[in-house]
């Protein structure tokens, strides 16, 4: 890139007009031209020299920030006593009733200033002891803790029960002075819960007695209650065990006694009703209020909020919802502190002063776990910023150095933790979803990369500078109603891009829309457009987008653009919309299609492809029925030829009738005492993923790799998604695809399955190394993406998941006989990516692109230690210059030598 870009700006013509480049920076044809003056040359070799340096030197800079640190500081527990200092007195709670007309109450009925009343339940005032409890034990205290102290008084429950039942009731009544407003707490675990807020008319004489609505006749335990004046300071409440009972979505406001801070707990509806008696709910939940502290120095007020102590004796019908006050109108965000990083969990428009559902409740807690609520615009980052691009070193070993830079952009990326987070042994993980970060390159050096708006599907390209400080995104098109499924560049200065409609036609026969769109890399202008032919017959025969969209490839030599494209086709003779992927080429300048070559794989479920050193273009999709299996094909603009390379396992029908009415007999090689298989099949799983790219051109084959389960062709072990944990796997095949022969040693492995209409399909796979040996269902592989870095090297980098959740990122080093190089090394930070995208190498690193909650374009880089290879510079008959920045970076030349060094290597 560097002598290409250098001769480029100088004038010369770099590589020869028959020429192009391929994926991994291979010169494919034509010559080595050069034509420049010196002076241009030198001029520009400099500058690319200092490009080179500066460049390696910032992305493998040891020396770049770590994340930032926090630590939650749980906040003081102010813990409140009573302390029994006046008289005590036994009151009967018989002797005054809410049923006399006019409430007097005489001395022996009070202490201080309560007194026990009794009330009409519903069956009059009974005053006897047959229909009513009786003498309740009072003391007269104080209650005081950190400074604060209250009047308070101690209750015990009735010591007379009724003989019969409790017709009747009795509530604690409070001497309220005229004009006066008192609130009653209830002292609880050593922290004051509001009951009750009193008040007494200004107009009347003197004070009078206040029903203050509690009930101490259901009294069990003693209970201390504290009077203070409405306003009157109180310890602040930090810490507290919330029951489902304090706060329901069936009252018509929120009490005290749920609310810690600004976060109360607060139990939802469930088919009409507030559950709150342990059936059906969850109970106890442990609030605490503290600080989250930044090594920056950063504070922040947080929650750690516990799961529930005691879980429902049926089932969770209504749960423990967690709700937010806060203090302004605006849009807020929930983040939730984990391990060492943030996690965006929900955002709301709040209403200042009042509390707002966050649909997060505390039964979806897995642990204790760190809240925080910041304003939209607010939110806490662990990222160091260096103006508005955020950086950091995600993790340093001896084997590699990770970091990461999160760039603001317009829209929204991607966010493989969010927007897809189905994992190996779910559903939606057997069917893909398109590339979601497209890499693109120009001359001058800059790094680019098309994403989709996630919110309105717009087409996004954003441009990284050569030192990464500076970034460029411009919308290259708003889709409305058309999603991106594909796209590539031709290395200089411009882009194609291909769409298909997201709306499906009601009518099953008619085809949809598919548009090609060539757009300005510098500026994002578009160049031209053309609507492609989806009708069946002599078209591309496309009804409708299919989520594992497609591949292209540009090959700017001849000046065409390899496509192949995953969709819903017309409807066929038996009324069914078929599903399968199609390949074609396109002409780059026109846009319009030079051949259709047909199909690939049907159904195809996954698809990758590339631009291989003879300038075809070269790829692979899994299918799962025609084939079944591993299909790697290549084609130009006249042929196009494949073999399948890896096959899997069926499930097989487990009645004798088939949906299209047929019955099979028994397959009883299979079969065993739980289940009894038949003779046929209709398996849409494929219990695989393909790597992206996945195919490594070496010198003597092609390294094809994937994950798999194991063993491949057991038939037996299916009826789940995910049946066994996958592993790293791959297989080395001829170049001519032609050839039935498998290059790589392993063993030969031979099954077969019955069709859909019940005929033997014989299978075989031969040669399949394994690069891992995972044996549990919590460890399996996905994600797997591969990347040539050097001759003799290539990178594998995947993610560990169980069958539905992440567990970690991991890569290791494989040479091109596909030997392990580096084992299995871990990188220490969550690095999650989209499950069809490539990887690049950029320089002597690893880059990989993801989308943030947040809104950030993130951008991953990896640099390898001791990766076991060594980078020269190329001679002048190299085929090669991908690694001329590993070269400027490993010898470390100064601008003299560097500018010699390649004047001798051409001769000049």
């Amino acid at each position: 890139f560097w002598l290409k870009t250098s001769a480029q700006v100088a004038g010369a013509h770099v590589p020869g007009p028959r020429s192009a480049m391929t994926r991994d920076g291979t010169v494919v044809g034509g010559s080595h031209e050069l034509r420049w003056g010196l002076t241009a040359i030198s001029s520009t070799l400099f500058a690319n020299c200092i490009f080179c340096l500066s460049r390696a030197e910032q992305i493998c800079d040891a020396g770049l920030p770590s994340l930032i640190s926090f630590t939650f500081q749980p906040n003081p527990i102010i813990s409140i006593d009573f302390v029994g200092t006046g008289e005590n007195k036994m009151l009967s709670g018989r002797t005054i009733t809410q049923c006399q007309e006019e409430l007097t109450v005489g001395s022996d009925d009070v202490l201080g200033d309560i007194s026990v009343v009794l009330t009409d339940e519903g069956q009059g005032c009974w005053t006897n002891p047959t229909y009513s409890h009786g003498d309740f034990d009072v003391v007269q205290g104080r209650s005081t803790g950190g400074g604060f102290s209250y009047l308070s008084y101690r209750v015990s429950p009735p010591s007379s029960k009724a003989s019969s039942f409790a017709a009747s009731g009795q509530h604690l009544y409070l001497r309220v002075a005229p004009g006066e407003e008192l609130v009653l707490y209830e002292l609880v675990n050593g922290l004051a819960v509001e009951r009750a807020t009193i008040s007494a008319p200004s107009n009347i004489g003197a004070p009078t007695f206040v029903d203050t609505t509690i009930q101490v006749h259901q009294l069990t335990t003693d209970i201390v209650y504290m009077v203070a004046a409405v306003g009157e300071a109180m310890p602040p409440v930090t810490r507290r065990i919330t029951h489902a009972i304090d706060a329901t979505d069936c009252m018509d406001v929120i009490p005290e006694a749920a609310v810690v801070g600004d976060l109360a707990i607060v139990t939802t509806a469930y088919s009409g009703s507030c559950w709150t008696d342990g059936r059906y709910n969850a109970d106890e939940v442990l609030v605490e209020q503290g600080m989250l502290l930044g090594e920056d120095g950063g504070t922040r007020v947080a929650y750690r909020v516990h799961p529930p102590a005691i879980a429902p004796t049926e089932f969770i019908g209504s749960k423990l919802g967690i709700k937010f006050r806060s203090s302004s109108s605006s849009r807020v965000v929930v983040q939730a502190y984990i391990g060492q990083s943030f996690k965006h969990l929900a955002s709301f428009l709040a209403e200042a002063g009042n509390f707002t559902s966050t649909d997060i409740s505390a039964e979806d807690l897995l642990g204790p776990t760190i809240l925080i609520i910041s304003d939209a615009n607010n939110g806490l980052s662990m990222w160091p910023a260096k103006g508005d691009v955020e950086i950091a070193t995600l993790g340093s070993t001896d084997d590699y150095i990770a970091g990461a830079r999160r760039f603001p952009v317009p829209g929204r990326p991607f966010v493989p933790e969010s927007d897809w987070p189905y994992g190996p042994g779910q559903h939606s993980g057997n069917y893909g979803t398109p590339k979601k970060f497209i890499p693109v390159d120009r001359s001058d050096g800059w790094e680019g990369v098309v994403w989709e708006d996630q919110e309105d599907r717009s087409a996004m390209m954003t441009w990284l500078s050569p030192d990464l400080s500076s970034h460029q995104t411009v919308k290259l098109r708003k889709s409305g109603h058309h999603r991106l499924v594909a796209g590539c560049s031709n290395g200089v200065d411009q882009l194609i891009l291909l769409f298909v409609s997201s709306a499906t036609p009601e009518d099953k026969a008619a085809p949809t829309e598919l548009w090609v769109r060539r757009f300005s890399s510098s500026t994002g202008v578009e160049l031209a457009s053309s609507s492609l032919p989806t009708q069946k017959l002599g078209g591309l025969d496309v009804h409708s987008y299919f989520p594992s969209g497609g591949s292209m490839s540009w090959n700017p030599a001849a000046g065409t653009v390899g496509v192949v494209l995953s969709r819903t086709m017309t409807q066929a003779a038996d009324g069914l919309n078929h599903q399968a992927a199609t390949s074609f080429v396109l002409d780059a300048s026109s846009l319009g299609v030079v051949k259709i070559l047909g199909q690939t794989t049907s159904h195809s479920f996954s698809n990758t492809m590339l631009l291989d050193e003879s300038g075809a273009f070269l790829g692979m999709d899994l299918g799962d029925n025609y084939p079944r299996g591993i299909h790697v094909w290549r084609f130009d603009n006249e042929t196009l030829r494949g073999r399948v390379v890896y096959t899997f396992k069926t499930l097989h029908g487990q009645s004798p009738q088939s949906p299209s009415g047929e019955t099979y007999p028994e397959y009883s090689k299979i079969s065993s005492g739980n289940t009894t298989f038949f003779k046929w099949s209709n398996d849409n799983y494929v219990y695989t993923e393909l790597a992206h790219p996945g195919i490594v051109e070496v010198s003597d084959g092609l390294l094809i790799f994937f994950a798999g389960e194991g063993p491949a062709l057991d038939n037996a072990k299916t009826g789940r998604i995910m049946n066994s944990p996958r592993n790293v796997a791959l297989v080395k095949a001829p170049k001519d695809l032609s050839s039935t022969e498998i290059l790589s040693d392993g063993p030969v492995e031979v099954g077969g399955f019955y069709s859909f209409g019940g005929t033997w399909s014989d299978q075989q796979n031969k040669g399949v190394v394994h690069l891992t040996n995972y044996e549990s269902m919590e460890h399996s592989v996905s994600r797997l993406k591969t990347a040539r870095i050097s001759a003799n090297r290539v990178l594998l980098w995947w993610e560990l998941w169980s069958e539905s959740d992440y567990v970690e990122t991991q890569f290791m080093l494989v040479d091109d006989a596909g030997s392990v190089v580096k084992p299995i090394t871990k990188i220490n930070f969550p690095a999650r990516l989209a499950i069809q995208d490539d990887i690049r190498v950029v320089g002597s690193n690893i880059v990989a692109y993801a989308g943030s909650a947040e809104g950030h374009l993130v951008r991953f880089d990896l640099c390898l230690r001791n990766s076991g290879h060594e980078v020269a510079l190329p001679h002048d008959n190299d085929e090669t210059v991908e690694d001329m920045n590993g070269a400027m970076r490993l010898i470390r030349l100064d601008l003299f030598t560097a500018v010699s060094a390649v004047f001798a290597v051409f001769g000049l």
